[in-house]
């Protein structure tokens, strides 16, 4: 180790909080550390750096707890799809009563989010309608994460709300629109996500054009139309209505354009979305921001091959709510795995190289710890942080991310060793 890394390595020894566990059954008492690294935040960005990993996902889950549980958060931004989490609130709001029912995206489809579900479910049993805490989905992948059993139902939905509060409206060409539905290759994912893109120019016009239509006249109408449904009904078809819109764009973009393009759309959508339910909800409401880390991160990303900066949700989200955004990652020293990662494929998670931040977090020989990075007190920036560097992720979209901290990230949850997520 050099001088400038055992500078490093010094700074960051009076930056870290060792952590009981990950385990998100175990009590709060070592995170009342983190309670104060959030102190003032609107909106926490719980970024993994691999998806469905075991350790990743309870730890995530465990801080998730400690906020709504002791920091009055009430709102939870799944990167995942609208219809499935509007049955996962209904779980956790007691409205049904199994989980068996629901088709959980690729994401959400392991023992550790239904675990959390469960706990949020008993912990919402004892608070007051207006102190219960959401779920939502903010992602627009509609096709592939909407995980309906019929890709018609996702634009039925929308004209039976419509139909039901306003029967004089007129959809123009709705057998048509129906059709293009009916169509989508649902059981295709790598087609259905890019589906609209492949269609005829006049029919994807259509698409747009009728479902922007569709949420001006929801959104001129809102009062009116709540007082003939409900005003969650009204906001699902609304959002729903959007989220149509946004997904033509996105594919469109991939079509027409490049698939960097429709990565950078995705996360000005998935913005967009948490920026509309925040509104949407108290002005006193808190969230959490649950996604992966290129997705939570102050900063642009690449692809691989590509020179396109991507921007990032959390970058859009940083400009929005300036320091009320505080962006988390976490870091790992080694990995296995015992099946195929289902995202990435691979059947093994290759070691740290020596420059990442990972590397560096690993030499304080630590399990479980927490670091703040921001630059607080009389600690001045080490020159190893001056400079950017990697920060290990799962290869799903052929790039790597290199950051500069603490400009991108705030806080680190550094975990030792990780390993397959559990099945349910």
């Amino acid at each position: 180790m050099d001088m400038e890394q055992q500078e490093t390595l010094t700074w960051l020894q009076k930056r870290k909080y060792p952590l009981i566990s990950v385990s998100q059954g175990v009590s709060f008492d070592d995170l009342a550390p983190f309670g104060k690294m959030v102190e003032g935040a609107k909106i926490v960005g719980l970024g993994e750096s691999w998806h469905n990993m075991h350790e990743f996902l309870e730890g995530r889950y465990r801080l998730t707890r400690y906020l709504i549980a002791s920091k009055n958060f009430r709102a939870v931004f799944f990167e995942g799809s609208l219809a499935a989490s509007v049955e996962l609130d209904e779980f956790v709001q007691g409205v049904s009563s199994s989980l068996k029912s629901i088709n959980f995206g690729g994401l959400l489809n392991n023992q550790e989010t239904v675990d959390f579900l469960e706990w949020l479910r008993a912990y919402n049993t004892d608070q007051s309608e207006t102190e219960k805490a959401h779920i939502y989905g903010v992602d627009t992948h509609i096709f592939i994460m909407e995980n309906a059993k019929k890709s018609s139902i996702i634009a039925t939905q929308v004209f039976d709300y419509l139909h039901e509060v306003d029967p004089d409206y007129e959809i123009k060409d709705l057998s048509v629109i129906q059709d293009i539905f009916a169509d989508v290759p649902i059981d295709n994912p790598r087609a259905a996500i890019a589906y609209f893109g492949t269609l005829e120019p006049s029919a994807a016009t259509l698409i747009r054009t009728t479902f922007t239509e569709i949420a001006d006249h929801l959104r001129k109408n809102a009062d009116t139309f709540e007082t003939r449904s409900s005003s969650a009904a009204h906001q699902l078809a609304l959002q729903r209505s959007i989220s149509i819109v946004q997904a033509h764009d996105i594919q469109c973009s991939m079509v027409q354009q490049s698939f960097e393009d429709s990565l950078d759309l995705r996360d000005r959508a998935i913005a967009d979305n948490i920026q509309a339910k925040l509104g949407l909800l108290p002005a006193s409401t808190k969230a959490v921001f649950l996604a992966q880390t290129v997705h939570i991160a102050r900063a642009t990303w690449q692809t691989a091959g590509s020179d396109m900066l991507i921007i990032s949700s959390g970058e859009l989200l940083a400009e929005r709510y300036g320091s009320q955004y505080v962006a988390l990652t976490t870091a790992y020293g080694a990995g296995t795995l015992a099946s195929p990662h289902p995202l990435t494929q691979t059947l093994a998670i290759a070691p740290i190289r020596a420059d990442s931040f990972d590397a560096m977090f690993s030499r304080l020989k630590e399990n479980t710890v927490l670091l703040d990075l921001r630059m607080r007190g009389a600690l001045k920036k080490p020159e190893w942080f001056k400079h950017s560097h990697m920060l290990e992720t799962m290869d799903n979209l052929g790039g790597e991310l290199e950051y500069t901290l603490p400009e991108a990230l705030d806080l680190v949850l550094y975990v030792d060793t990780i390993q397959d997520q559990h099945s349910h």
